[in-house]
């Protein structure tokens, strides 16, 4: 293994940040360098080469660094495997509560409207801070796992290839008008977008590529260059027909990414569009970053992976959520956030951040609830902290006022939560503040529908 990394270091480090990324994809494409130990050396570099050959672009194909022009570009080629982008969502955090898709089950714990979660074929779920069992698959796994304040999707892969949504609860409602699950079932990403009081004003979809939005559109924030609602997803967004990876929705913003750049609209007011402080009701380039691999948006501010691993963040900084330790109440451009390197994810709620950093999980900005799992007991941490005991952890997600993570042990996945409320939603019925995070019991076993699950061992 290290001839084969010597080998890679010496012989590429005079290509091109483009011709590392290619590299990075060819290794994807010949497959783990741990499957193949007895390989020769030289020989698996030969075949790095010649699998990445067709994707390195010539000095004439090279987009040029610094482009300050809010315009849409002509499209690059991306990778056709991006493992952050990719990767799935298993555990998801409501206003209220809180869900986890692993195996062939969904369990839930916390609060749904009206203290009930009612659907096809499961007994109603009461409020509780002990998880409830809700779906059952069969051969099919549960995965992409998304609450709301009275519902749940997820999508089920049927023998691990074939998609669709199934969900629970109340039909999804976008301002007052519901919102068909058909509409849903061919999405690759589904991105929802929250008012403070647990409604959506608005979803994203991205299908086979292609990006579109409906809900309320006051800013701009459905990017259709108007400011009329949209009440279906009747249109793409013009110039997101294809090769958008992901998107993200804060209060009254939206970020998307397309050819591993991203782009922003809607409301500015906090600068959380990371393009000066005007709205905007059409897409604008965010200038500063190259190869963006992922983001996230909270309620006015917004992050993103970049650069092969650096985060910047910027728009509000009222609870130190930037994490740059800046005096200043907001930040219009992105910000490096330079006390992290190798970050691979990153995760925002309202006024608080989280990403994951060299394989460990790290918190800051709004602590106020204990949300953020730390030792410290202040409510403002202006810059990232390390959350105890989650070196290798792999889900994190965050709450209004609590969060959670995933850490595995000997092939078991274990759930951590900490934060405030009597709902149960951090795993607990009291409403005191609880941190740093402890596990949450779950029996992977227990199904509402009387079946028998092995949930834990994904």
């Amino acid at each position: 293994m290290r001839s084969i990394f010597a080998i890679i270091k010496m012989r590429v480090v005079v290509l091109s940040g483009e011709s590392m990324k290619a590299i990075y994809k060819s290794l994807i494409v010949v497959g783990s360098l741990a499957l193949l130990p007895a390989c020769n050396p030289q020989v698996v570099f030969t075949a790095l080469l010649s699998s990445a050959k067709d994707i390195i672009p010539s000095k004439e194909e090279s987009k040029p660094s610094g482009a300050t022009s809010n315009v849409i570009p002509n499209p690059v080629t991306p990778p056709s495997v991006n493992p952050v982008i990719a990767s799935m969502t298993r555990l998801s955090l409501g206003p209220q509560n809180s869900c986890i898709a692993s195996g062939d089950g969904v369990f839930c714990w916390g609060a749904f409207a009206n203290n009930r979660l009612d659907g096809p074929g499961v007994t109603a779920v009461a409020t509780g801070d002990s998880p409830t069992g809700l779906f059952q698959g069969g051969s099919s796994l549960m995965r992409n796992v998304f609450v709301g304040s009275n519902f749940i999707i997820s999508d089920r892969l049927v023998n691990g290839t074939t998609r669709s949504k199934i969900s629970v609860g109340a039909p999804i409602a976008v301002n007052g008008t519901t919102v068909p699950l058909t509409d849903l079932t061919h999405a690759s990403q589904v991105a929802y977008g929250f008012n403070t009081n647990g409604t959506l004003w608005g979803l994203c979809r991205i299908v086979a590529g292609s990006l579109s939005c409906l809900g309320l559109n006051s800013v701009g924030q459905m990017g259709n260059g108007t400011t009329q609602n949209q009440t279906g997803f009747s249109a793409d967004i013009t110039g997101f027909s294809s090769d958008v990876q992901q998107v993200a929705m804060g209060l009254q913003h939206v970020c998307a990414i397309k050819d591993f750049q991203l782009f922003c609209w809607g409301s500015n007011e906090f600068g959380q569009l990371g393009v000066g402080s005007a709205d905007s009701s059409s897409p604008l380039l965010v200038n500063g970053l190259s190869n963006v691999t992922m983001v996230s948006a909270g309620d006015y501010h917004t992050c993103a992976i970049a650069n092969g691993g650096e985060l910047f963040c910027w728009g509000s900084n009222s609870n130190g959520q930037i994490g740059i330790n800046s005096p200043y109440s907001r930040e219009i451009t992105p910000m490096r956030v330079n006390l992290l390197t190798d970050v691979d994810r990153v995760a925002l709620t309202a006024n608080s951040s989280c990403a994951r950093s060299r394989g460990e999980l790290l918190c800051w900005g709004d602590n106020g609830s204990g949300q953020l799992g730390l030792l410290s007991t202040s409510s403002t941490n202006r810059v990232p902290v390390a959350v105890p005991s989650t070196s290798g952890v792999e889900e994190f997600a965050l709450g209004r006022t609590h969060g959670c993570h995933t850490i595995r042990d000997s092939g078991l996945l274990k759930v951590f939560c900490s934060g405030s409320g009597s709902d149960g939603r951090a795993g607990l019925l009291s409403g005191a503040p609880r941190s740093p995070r402890t596990e949450i019991t779950i029996n992977w076993a227990d199904r509402r529908d009387g079946s028998t699950g092995t949930g834990g061992g994904l």
